[in-house]
């Protein structure tokens, strides 16, 4: 069994310097997820919403012609194929895409705050 006593006495004692740093830092890592989720969730709302991007889409490639529609879908499929090629195609050993993605959110995070700041809406 272990003896509580002992383990308090053996730890090292914390100063208010290193109370404060972890504070900070927690702080930081507290601020960074609330500007990925935001970035994310504005990216989403902005995608799928009432006055969103892809509604848009939708009706202005339905309103061109079922031709257009099916060369669209076929365009993307494509591209989405040559992208999944490129990203599948070197081995995942350092590779800095993951932190693009998330500097990314993180930038679009920080514009859809500083919006919602500024004007009131994303």
């Amino acid at each position: 069994m272990i003896d509580p006593i002992t383990s308090l006495q053996q730890r090292p004692m914390r100063t208010l310097s290193s109370i404060v740093h972890e504070s900070l830092q927690t702080l930081f890592q507290g601020l960074l997820l609330c500007m990925l989720l935001l970035g994310i969730g504005g990216t989403v709302f902005k995608a799928i919403g009432a006055d969103g991007w892809l509604p848009g889409l939708l009706q202005a490639a339905w309103e061109s012609g079922p031709a257009h529609l099916v060369f669209a879908a076929s365009a993307l499929i494509v591209g989405g194929m040559w992208i999944r090629r490129f990203l599948y195609r070197r081995p995942h050993i350092n590779t800095r895409s993951g932190d693009a993605l998330v500097f990314g959110c993180f930038a679009l995070g920080v514009f859809f705050a500083l919006r919602l700041a500024i004007t009131g809406s994303l």
